[in-house]
């Protein structure tokens, strides 16, 4: 049989076990900090390795987590809850925003093989992209973001 090792304070399945002989082991007993729980259901039988991500123990059974609201969302242990993570959104939408700066940065150069009036027109959206964050300051889906439209 499989053992949870639990840390008491989350529920948070740390790791699994299965000692050669379970009365190693007891029910409830602390070691190294963590709690022991007998899967008596076999819930982790084939998938010990997703399932400690997939379960949590709720102080009287071993529970299934919700399914994540988007892929923006992170799971906090200790309110069993989905929190959206807007810094990890930011940080996307940002990092897409400065590959798209760097990509025209050519267009910027004094040797560029841009008209004025091309380069004028490419000043105008990378501005756009600069204030794009905080244009899009309500944004939480990246699907949803309309990015400017570079120049032809």
């Amino acid at each position: 049989m499989i053992a949870a090792l639990i840390d008491p304070s989350t529920g948070r399945i740390q790791a699994f076990t299965m000692p050669a002989n379970e009365s190693d082991l007891q029910e409830d007993s602390i070691v190294g900090g963590l709690l022991v729980k007998w899967d008596t259901n076999n819930l982790f039988e084939d998938n010990q390795n997703s399932s400690q991500e997939l379960y949590y123990y709720n102080g009287e059974d071993f529970v299934e987590k919700t399914e994540a609201p988007s892929v923006w969302h992170v799971y906090d242990w200790s309110t069993h809850s989905w929190n959206y993570d807007t810094a990890g959104f930011w940080n996307v939408v940002r990092a897409d925003r400065d590959l798209r700066l760097a990509m025209s940065d050519w267009t910027q150069y004094s040797d560029s093989p841009l008209t004025a009036e091309k380069q004028a027109e490419w000043v105008t959206y990378r501005a756009a992209l600069r204030n794009f964050p905080a244009n899009n300051s309500s944004a939480t889906d990246y699907d949803a973001l309309v990015w400017p439209t570079p120049p032809e």
